[in-house]
């Protein structure tokens, strides 16, 4: 789900592409969640109102959720609360570089770095 127009056309394009059965919902993702029985998955891409819409997955039963951000204040927020949840897996920190000329000669760029944390529901002992 996105709130962009724009970008569930892109999504839904990526997905028809690559052979993938899923659905795209435009909308804001509080609005969207409340109106849902369940959530098998969740991809977050945007944090705004992050834990909230955390907590909303979680009460949905999503299984597996990843959320991904730049700033590292949003990352410790994350982490804290899938922590306070239960459900905190893992974070990944990506750091990627892209070639550039420089005097006829190749350099690498950095880009800016992307944490992806995930969270997975505690199976019942």
């Amino acid at each position: 789900m996105d709130a962009r127009l724009a970008a569930t056309d892109v999504a839904t394009q990526n997905f028809k592409n690559f052979g993938i059965c899923a659905e795209v919902i435009l909308g804001e993702s509080a609005d969207v969640l409340s109106g849902l029985d369940r959530v098998d998955c969740a991809f977050v891409g945007g944090t705004k109102n992050i834990t909230a819409v955390l907590d909303m997955l979680v009460k949905k039963g999503a299984r597996s959720i990843v959320v991904n951000a730049v700033r590292i204040e949003t990352v410790v927020r994350v982490i804290e609360h899938m922590k306070k949840l239960g459900i905190y897996d893992e974070t990944v920190h990506i750091i990627a570089s892209k070639s550039e000329e420089l005097t006829g000669e190749t350099m690498f760029k950095p880009e800016n770095p992307v944490y992806i944390m995930s969270a997975k529901r505690k199976e019942k002992q």
